[in-house]
């Protein structure tokens, strides 16, 4: 299944990169996280003070900026709504997303950065983003999709608008007719001599992908351009005079193979100290003098290439972390067209083609999700410099900061209403006042808690919020649950993907019930009901959430009727009336275990009693039913019947509503073609839907700071933040808020909410494989089904990858005939059993 979800927008440029994480703590499907460290950072040595740099007299909005020797030299774009006539007028700009993309030169800085793309659980990054009507990425086109999360150069549109200098259609078939204008700039970095270095006029559905800066001063641009027809991504280097006239330009297109393979896409362009050009792709690196003559075309040993830079002696870095042993940097040497040596990183992936960053005090740069660091390479060490969190920098900004000098650093932010550029500078250690430190530990640290915890720490004279974060670490599960043995346990655990019921069990959280009962600005009475029962074990609360899904099966009203819940007899007798249809799109015996089993583990564990029945009949039932199914792995292909087309036809009964929000009520209505009934995941009680949440916070039982880590954690559960949609992904837990939210999904027109913010009637959609959805504001009757759905659900849905894999371990040896349904209901029984009470 290839699912898309896409937001209607006004198509504005976004050049350059950004890799925003859409997931929950405790997920992530590749990072760039800082190796393991045992000694305790000092982050007073790793703080730096923002300072804008006012910049007067420009037009646009700063999308990109290269700095060389005292000067910055930055383009700029102003979008016009219309058909570009001389009588537009300046209420009709609108310049909304703007970002900075990594440019180099001799002593050049490299930046990028870009405001976060809406989107439903992950965004790619590539050199332009298109969206299609299947996501799939073709050159270097970015498309949203569910899982991918491709790493390139530079996006070439606002949020999710295909085309961001154009009168044509979008994907999603609707028309934003005007047109993009750039402004090129220099200046010195205090921002004084400020001078105006043209207005290149750039092509219809055409973009700027890097500014190039040679020895001269003089400047070409690497423009994109993406045919949705063919699907092909092209590459144009090109001059312009002071006029913004086009005075040479070369197609490079087929220079560099991308006409060759589709698969092949464009990652970064440089310009190294010889003015030689520097194009690379996601397999190679290819070299061409200042004549456009080919010097070399270098692969690593890998085949792929993550990141490149410059070392500060001019020679070429570059980044990857395709191995099993993480990230690597091998270094390229052009006039001897062969590859140094490599050196063995502290983190495990690269996430973005600008992580590594040009020497200037260190050989190299790179980033990660906390900060920024020097890596030299005679010691092989690096060592971290800047750390976001402790100078304020959200994850937003942070991918456009980059180092000018020692201990400065520079980047671009957005401030609601237009870029800027800004001064990061080093902080006198001893002037930062010393703070309690709160430590949360993750194996994946989300954003939104980031950004939290900065707004924590600037409100705060007293604790000062820090992340432990274990990403970086080949195993992160394993290496948490071993810190957590040893007694190194963090003041708050994100416990997404954690077994909450066995942490509880073993007196490793909080009861965070007296907390609730003596705080006077937040208590359990604000959450949902529903959402309130399912989050106590044994009547007590272990962790917050400031926000939730509802997980489900979907089917059609006329086939699994109209009340919601069933048993697995129900499910059996519905199977038998429909000889013909399968119960899920895949038919794989395994796959259909996964799907009934993923939610509804916990259905059958006691950790506080370590009793079990995977031995009872409901169990059994699902083995019997996944047994209809084939042992064969369903192929996929592009000729291969659609997910929504077989459920159209009646072939397929049931789909996952996993991370149902209230827009899907939508999508499925479309999909199963009419009234849709959320039925629940099949078991004696009819109760099988089942809430996951994002990010679930507990306190460690042990911590020192208890009080102060529940001061952090409370401020996710207040109405100005759940009520505010830019803090989550999801439905909040509150009910105040959660009430806000229905009514923006049915408003009709446009108001004010009670938070003060703007709310614009729903306008967005759903794609999925063939099946596209126009989502408009939801009717009263769509909305009530959604909400009796939430108020309905009292469960929280867990999933235990070791329980997990005996089922599926065990499950194969019925499958395939070698043992019976009871033998294999009791030996599951036995093994989780087992395991249970040895780890509770």
């Amino acid at each position: 299944m290839n699912k898309m979800r896409w937001k209607k927008a006004a198509a504005l440029l976004m050049a350059s990169v950004m890799m925003v994480s859409m997931v929950a703590c405790g997920k992530k499907d590749k990072d760039s996280s800082s190796g393991s460290k045992q000694k305790k950072e000092n982050k007073k040595e790793m703080t730096y003070e923002e300072s804008d740099l006012s910049v007067d007299g420009i037009e646009g909005d700063i999308v990109s900026y290269v700095v060389e020797g005292d000067r910055i030299y930055f383009y700029t774009t102003k979008w016009v709504e219309g058909d570009g006539s001389e009588d537009a007028t300046d209420e009709e700009l609108n310049a909304e997303d703007t970002s900075a993309e990594g440019v180099s030169d001799e002593d050049a800085t490299e930046a990028d950065t870009s405001e976060e793309a809406d989107s439903e659980d992950a965004t790619e990054d590539a050199s332009t983003e298109a969206e299609s009507e299947d996501a799939t990425e073709d050159a270097s086109t970015e498309a949203e999709s569910e899982d991918a999360t491709e790493d390139a150069s530079t996006e070439g549109d606002n949020e999710d608008a295909t085309e961001e200098d154009n009168t044509g259609d979008s994907s999603e078939g609707e028309e934003y007719i005007g047109k993009s204008y750039y402004y090129v700039y220099s200046m010195k970095i205090d921002g004084t001599d400020l001078q105006d270095l043209g207005q290149p006029e750039i092509a219809e559905n055409t973009y700027i992908n890097y500014m190039l800066l040679k020895s001269d001063g003089s400047i070409e641009f690497l423009l994109g351009s993406y045919d949705d027809k063919s699907g092909k991504q092209s590459y144009v280097l090109a001059s312009f005079d002071q006029s913004g006239k086009e005075t040479d330009s070369r197609d490079i297109t087929k220079d560099l193979g991308l006409d060759e393979n589709e698969d092949n896409y464009l990652n970064k362009a440089l310009i190294d100290d010889e003015d030689r050009y520097v194009f690379v792709t996601n397999s190679a690196i290819t070299v061409f003098d200042k004549d456009f003559k080919k010097v070399c075309e270098m692969k690593p040993d890998s085949g792929y290439v993550d990141a490149v830079a410059k070392t500060k002696d001019g020679k070429i870095v570059v980044g990857d972390s395709s191995g099993e042993d993480g990230a690597k940097v091998q270094v390229l040497d052009v006039d001897a067209q062969k590859w140094g040596e490599s050196y063995k990183m502290d983190f495990q992936y690269f996430s973005s083609s600008d992580s590594l960053m040009n020497g200037i005090e260190y050989d190299f740069y790179y980033k990660d999700d906390s900060g920024i660091y020097g890596y030299d390479i005679a010691s092989k060490k690096g060592t971290k410099l800047m750390d976001f969190v402790a100078s304020n920098v959200s994850s937003d900004n942070s991918y456009s900061i980059f180092p000018i000098a020692k201990d400065t650093m520079m980047g671009t932010i957005w401030d609601g209403e237009n870029s800027k550029l800004v001064l990061y500078k080093k902080v006198d250690p001893s002037t930062i006042t010393d703070k309690e430190t709160i430590t949360v530990g993750a194996m994946y640290v989300d954003d939104n808690i980031k950004k939290a915890a900065i707004a924590f720490n600037k409100k705060s004279n007293k604790y000062q919020v820090e992340f432990k974060d274990y990403s970086n670490e080949e195993d992160p599960q394993t290496k948490m649950n071993a810190d957590i043995i040893a007694g190194n346990v963090p003041d708050i655990i994100c416990l997404s993907s954690l077994s909450v019921d066995q942490y509880a069990e073993k007196g490793i959280l909080e009861d965070l019930t007296p907390y609730y009962e003596k705080d006077s600005d937040v208590s359990t009475d604000d959450l949902i009901p529903s959402v309130a029962k399912a989050m106590q074990i044994d009547g007590k609360y272990y962790y917050i959430a400031p926000g939730f899904y509802v997980n489900t099966l979907v089917g059609a009203a006329k086939t699994v009727g109209t009340e919601p819940g069933w048993t697995m007899d129900d499910l059996k007798k519905i199977l038998d009336e429909h000889k013909d249809a399968r119960p899920f799109y895949s038919e794989n015996k395994n796959d259909n275990l996964y799907s009934f089993i993923t939610m509804n583990i916990s259905d059958y564990v006691d950790w506080s009693t370590g009793e079990c029945s995977f031995d009872g009949q409901d169990f059994k039932d699902i083995l019997e039913i996944c047994n209809r199914g084939s042992n064969e792995e369903t192929e996929y292909s592009e000729d291969s019947p659609s997910e929504p087309s077989l459920v159209k036809e009646g072939k397929v009964l049931l789909t996952n509503g996993g991370s149902l929000d209230m827009e899907s009520v939508e999508l499925y209505e479309a999909m199963f073609n009419g009234d849709i009934t959320f039925i629940g995941y099949p078991n004696k009680d009819k109760d099988g839907s089942y809430f996951s949440f994002d990010n679930q916070l507990g306190i460690y039982s042990k911590s020192k700071v208890k009080d102060a880590a529940w001061e952090f954690l409370k401020t996710f559960l207040t109405k100005e933040y759940q009520g505010n949609r830019n803090n989550l992904y999801s439905n909040p837990t509150r009910q105040d808020a959660f009430d806000m939210l229905v009514k923006s999904k049915t408003a009709t027109e446009k108001y004010t909410d009670e938070l003060g913010n703007e709310v614009e009637p729903l306008e967005s959609g759903w794609g999925w494989d063939d099946l596209n959805v126009d989502i408009g504001p939801l009717t009263d009757k769509q909305a009530q089904m959604y909400i009796d759905l939430v108020n309905n659900t009292d469960k929280t849905g867990e999933y235990n990858d070791e329980i997990g894999n005996i089922i599926t371990e065990e499950a194969k040896a019925y499958f395939s005939g070698q043992k019976s349904l009871d033998e294999t209901a009791d030996v599951i029984q036995n093994r989780v059993k087992t395991y249970v009470n040895e780890n509770r």
